[in-house]
């Protein structure tokens, strides 16, 4: 019987390529817009920062008067305050010492494990913040549609957003969770849960829970409480409150945008826009403009609306002729992201994140990025790795403390409501 490969498999080597391959989407395209931009920081200081807000002016002081006629009531200019408090974003890893033994050569192992636990966890947590930034501090990650004592949750409102497809999109297999009454305060059945798996409207708990319509669900913890820690409203804010008119949040670092004398800290909001087209883009952009006295540079969104920005130039592209065989190409040089879409030399910055059927217009000049801590391992006692108790392991945390903030909303303007095309069962990791 001649030799084969089947029978000579035993002597065969397994060859095994250098390194691990990167399967994740570690994009955060919004974070980096506040953070490795051009955009204001201010470095924190105290309990909190204070913005002094130039907020009216003194109307009942001017006025036009005949000859001999009475001056008019004197006034005064109007100022308030935004009270910028700090957001505490932090991550863990733990490790045996046998792992760590393991794994200290190329010889043993494709990559250290501590190596591949510190890079990876620096990478989730730059993913959470970039998820944060693309809501409005909230924390809410889905609302429960239907409530249920189940392992089996129905959901909807992604990062609590209106909205039914892909309500798990800020759900991961493994991810501990919690699940609150509608205002953050009470805990349903009094536990955490890992999210098992999700498949369009149905969340897979590892738990069950009796959760009631309209509860949120949100990240979550058990390691100082046994019945259950939320991070309701604990998020540093992001786009969604910063560009609003109380749609999302009412009072914004303490100032109510529902109070009258409070009205010039609300930004233009377009609602139920429809299909998008360039008169609803430029009322936006005048309405914002005739209210601030600035102009947007820039546009926030899912690909998938600049997916309905694109079509509305694609019936007025025109094609060179020449005598030479021609190669068009169908698409564009923005639908590869090799180049940035524009409308009137403002860019359409595409984020993962983003709320579905949304269009964020803003000022960078306005965004601020006030960071305390912008990213470091703990290491107060003078080192990083920790011993844990009672075994033979260590753990190692990693901490941001920031929050993102505007100094003039008016400069901002918010389109929702765009009708958009999306994958069902297709979103960022």
């Amino acid at each position: 019987m001649p030799q084969s490969t089947a029978s000579f498999s035993a002597a065969l080597k397994n060859v095994y390529l250098p390194g691990i391959r990167e399967e994740l989407n570690e994009k955060t395209n919004l974070l980096d817009l506040f953070t490795e931009g051009d955009l204001t920081q201010y470095e924190w200081q105290g309990a909190q920062l204070v913005f002094a807000l130039h907020s009216s002016r003194n109307y009942s002081g001017v006025m036009y008067v005949p000859e001999g006629g009475g001056l008019p009531a004197a006034g005064s200019q109007g100022t308030t305050d935004l009270l910028v408090p700090i957001a505490h974003l932090k991550g863990r890893i733990q490790l045996s010492y046998e792992v760590m033994r393991a794994s200290r050569s190329d010889k043993g192992a494709f990559v250290r494990a501590m190596d591949l636990e510190q890079k990876g966890l620096v990478n989730d947590v730059a993913r959470q913040r970039n998820r944060a930034l693309a809501g409005y501090g909230a924390e809410v990650l889905a609302v429960i549609t239907t409530g249920a004592t189940s392992t089996l949750q129905t959901i909807e409102n992604p990062g609590g957003v209106s909205g039914t497809v892909n309500p798990g999109r800020f759900l991961k297999p493994g991810m501990v969770i919690v699940i609150t009454d509608p205002t953050g305060t009470t805990i349903r059945s009094t536990t955490t849960a890992s999210v098992v798996s999700v498949s369009g409207s149905v969340l897979t708990l590892s738990t069950s829970i009796a959760s009631t319509t309209s509860d949120i669900i949100t990240l979550g913890t058990g390691t100082l409480v046994s019945t259950g820690q939320g991070s309701f409203s604990d998020a540093s804010m992001g786009i969604l409150g910063l560009v609003d008119n109380g749609t999302f949040v009412q009072t914004i670092f303490g100032l109510n945008r529902n109070a009258t004398a409070n009205a010039f800290f609300n930004s233009t909001v377009m609602t139920n826009v429809g299909v998008i087209n360039t008169d609803i883009l430029q009322r936006g952009v005048d309405n914002c403009e005739e209210v601030s006295g600035e102009m947007i540079d820039k546009f926030v969104c899912h690909s998938s609306v600049r997916r309905e920005i694109s079509k509305m130039t694609e019936a007025d592209r025109r094609y060179a002729s020449t005598d030479k065989p021609q190669n068009y190409d169908a698409g564009t040089l923005a639908g590869a992201n090799r180049k940035d879409l524009q409308y009137n030399g403002w860019s359409f910055r595409t984020d993962k994140d983003f709320a579905y059927g949304y269009l964020a217009g803003v000022n960078t000049s306005h965004l601020i990025w006030t960071p305390e801590t912008k990213g470091e391992w703990a290491e107060d006692d003078g080192t990083i790795l920790l011993r844990v108790a009672n075994v033979d392991a260590y753990e190692a945390r990693f901490r941001v403390s920031e929050n993102f903030v505007t100094d003039k909303s008016n400069a901002q303007v918010m389109y929702s409501g765009i009708t958009v095309n999306i994958s069902s069962g297709v979103w960022a990791d």
